[in-house]
């Protein structure tokens, strides 16, 4: 379930897109050229969404030190 949350979330952010003074508060993940349209990924491409919110954490943390 934290899956599709996750993908609704996504799909939510592309409809309503961040103001300019909401991006220094904001960790951006790439989503990899994943559609936010709900389907079937492999257990591959999970585990490369999920390196991918590892590194957007890791700049957005990184930078406030």
């Amino acid at each position: 379930m934290s899956y599709i949350g996750a993908l609704y979330t996504v799909a939510l952010e592309n409809l309503t897109p961040a103001l300019l003074s909401d991006w220094p508060r904001t960790i951006s993940i790439n989503t990899m050229g994943f559609s936010p349209k709900v389907k079937r990924i492999s257990d591959e491409q999970k585990a490369q969404l999920v390196a991918s919110g590892r590194v957007g954490a890791q700049v957005f943390f990184g930078r406030r030190n």
